[in-house]
């Protein structure tokens, strides 16, 4: 209410900046969300009325962001955020995330929200704007989370996969597929274990896909690939697939989580096989562009399988994975 209580209910950016100075880093950034304004105008000995001038003195590396230019005043807008913050989260979402980046767009962002009345202020050495580069990773909302694990499992042919998503999300947005999927598959599974006294026995001769039924272990193997100059790191899976009238299906990793990935394929009566893979980015090295982890992706893969060994190629990408019968 006062300028002796400033120092008590305000924050003293030399003191920030003495800290960051103290640690050494070789790079610094502030980025000060404030009004501009003096709340207790009149009350200061010196009557200023807007605040927030520059610091006495910076870190070498530093750069300071206002929130509008020197003599004006920033608006809290009308939503959650300031247009500041508004448009930092914004710019944050955008391809170009460096620190020039980022604060060129969401300067657009605060001008156009603004109607032209208010410009972020940097103070600061432009190399560092322009080497500066932001690592952020944007955490999907729970309507894109749920959407990903619906597409990670809406063409499997395991009732689990669907149990499990009506457990997760009971009054989801696809309840309805996902329940009459499970219907269905149940129905199938009741019908293919009735006794049929006019069904032939199933043939077990090498020449039949009834001979590849059972489980198989399963090793993945993707080697480093380049595409537009991002190299994608390569990486090794080892799970199981089970293949039944020969039907294969196969999942590594937690449904609907980063690093998820099923298989469901058919291997034909002379050992061809096709495969059909869908997952979740799980490290964002290990991808192809620039994505974020959870991200859903799908390739499909060729394959020759005997009673015993089998291996398959996918499409797109040098990777193999080699099946053994247990």
């Amino acid at each position: 209410e006062s300028e002796a209580s400033v120092p008590y209910q305000g924050v003293n950016l030399n003191q920030v900046l003495d800290e960051m100075d103290n640690g050494k880093s070789g790079a610094n950034i502030v980025m000060l969300d404030a009004c501009r304004n003096n709340p207790i105008t009149g009350k200061f000995r010196s009557g200023q009325s807007r605040g927030l001038a520059s610091p006495g003195s910076a870190p070498k590396g530093t750069v300071i962001v206002y929130a509008t230019d020197p003599g004006n005043v920033a608006s809290d807008g009308t939503g959650r955020n300031g247009l500041f913050t508004a448009g930092l989260l914004t710019a944050f979402k955008g391809k170009d995330l460096t620190l020039d980046g980022v604060l060129t767009a969401a300067s657009a962002e605060v001008e156009k929200a603004s109607g032209q009345t208010q410009t972020p202020y940097v103070n600061g050495p432009k190399t560092l704007q322009k080497s500066f580069d932001f690592h952020v990773t944007v955490e999907p909302g729970r309507g894109e989370i749920e959407k990903t694990f619906w597409t990670s499992i809406e063409r499997s042919n395991d009732a689990a996969d669907f149990e499990a998503y009506l457990q997760k999300y009971p009054a989801g947005s696809y309840k309805a597929l996902a329940e009459n999927r499970l219907k269905k598959l149940k129905a199938d599974q009741q019908a293919s274990s009735a006794p049929s006294p006019t069904a032939p026995p199933a043939v077990s001769s090498a020449g039949s896909s009834t001979a590849f039924d059972g489980r198989w272990a399963v090793t993945l193997i993707c080697e480093d690939a380049a595409d537009s100059g991002r190299v994608a790191k390569g990486y090794t899976l080892n799970f199981f697939s089970d293949a039944e009238e020969g039907r294969l299906t196969g999942q590594y990793g937690q449904i609907g989580q980063p690093g998820y990935l099923s298989l469901a394929g058919v291997i034909k009566a002379d050992g061809s096989a096709e495969i059909k893979a869908n997952g979740l980015i799980g490290d964002p090295k290990n991808a192809i562009g620039k994505v974020n982890s959870g991200a859903p992706y799908s390739y499909h893969m060729r394959g020759t399988f005997t009673p015993t060994s089998g291996k398959a190629t996918r499409i797109g990408r040098p990777c193999e994975a080699t099946f053994t019968k247990k």
